[in-house]
């Protein structure tokens, strides 16, 4: 079993990143306990990944069986990096997806 607190992924900063998208600062709290996902911890306002949600096979059909394939396949899924999908007025003027998501695997490549 995997110890889903890899997923808790901090920037230089202390801001955690989604490990789906690498967005900084989607959730306050760490989204991942020894056992997975945190329901109810929140959702990226960028790729909308949800802990406890998107990767947990009996909360969502397009869950793998581990958290790190469900990300792949949520990340396969989305359109990486050029796609916001959160609500249309909250996508900075200045985003760049690529750019993040490069960020993120760069200090977690783990999660790539």
């Amino acid at each position: 079993m995997e110890d889903a607190r890899q997923f808790n992924i901090r920037d230089e900063d202390g801001h955690l990143l989604c490990p789906a998208c690498g967005l900084p600062g989607f959730v306050c709290e760490v989204p991942y306990d020894a056992r997975g996902g945190l329901a109810g911890s929140g959702i990226c306002p960028c790729c909308m990944w949800e802990p406890g949600f998107d990767d947990a096979p009996p909360a969502s059909a397009a869950a793998e069986d581990t958290i790190l394939g469900s990300l792949r396949a949520y990340r396969a899924a989305w359109r990486v990096g050029t796609e916001w999908r959160g609500k249309a007025g909250g996508r900075p003027q200045d985003w760049d997806g690529a750019g993040q998501l490069a960020y993120l695997f760069s200090i977690a490549p783990h999660v790539r």
